[in-house]
């Protein structure tokens, strides 16, 4: 297949790394060669099969609408543009391109979601928490994706927006946490479920 990476960021650089060991061809286009998508045009996706987004919140949106302008497949690991999920919904059905996003692609953290819809149940039981998240310093954007997902979860089942607690570390693996404790204070918890990430040629969690 032809793809089309955006972003020569940690993530990005890796899907491109993959791919061509799968014996794709790949082309990356970083910040600099696409400031506001305008690298995008008719020329540049021609032939590309699949658009992979990896950038960053300001860049994302821009890069969107051109792809579906030129009715491209996308897929977007970029994360904190949610908030514009209606209009880009919009947008995909008009192009009638598709269109896969998610916070994290990980097998395991997605089973980490699972997990945690469950252990949310313990809220009705009596059961207050809060979200712990550890991330390499170079993250761009705190809370992460995955943290925003766990709190989304838990108000969905419980009604209630847990607070959520962001550091960077020297590190490659990154780290979240939920606490459920019975005191509103976590000074005992009794239920802590963790999923950790390793950030390099064996990612996992």
């Amino acid at each position: 297949m032809n793809f089309l990476v955006l972003g020569r960021g940690k993530t990005g650089s890796l899907v491109a790394e993959y791919a061509r060991e799968r014996h794709h061809h790949v082309r990356v286009l970083g910040a600099k060669e696409n400031q506001n998508g305008e690298a995008l045009n008719a020329e540049t996706l021609r032939g590309v099969d699949t658009v992979i987004d990896f950038t960053c919140p300001t860049a994302v949106l821009a890069s969107i609408d051109a792809c579906l302008r030129e009715k491209k497949n996308m897929v977007v690991g970029t994360t904190g543009w949610r908030q514009h999920l209606g209009v880009v919904h919009a947008r995909v059905e008009e192009a009638g391109s598709g269109f896969l996003y998610g916070a994290n692609f990980s097998i395991g953290v997605n089973l980490f979601f699972e997990t945690v819809q469950a252990a949310a149940e313990a809220a009705a039981h009596g059961y207050s928490g809060q979200i712990f998240e550890r991330h390499h310093e170079q993250k761009k954007d705190a809370p992460s994706g995955t943290a925003l997902v766990l709190q989304k979860i838990v108000k969905a089942k419980t009604g209630t927006e847990l607070e959520i607690t962001s550091r960077g570390r020297r590190s490659r693996l990154a780290r979240a946490d939920l606490q459920l404790a019975e005191r509103p204070d976590l000074s005992l918890p009794r239920c802590q479920i963790a999923a950790r990430i390793c950030r390099g040629r064996r990612a996992g969690s």
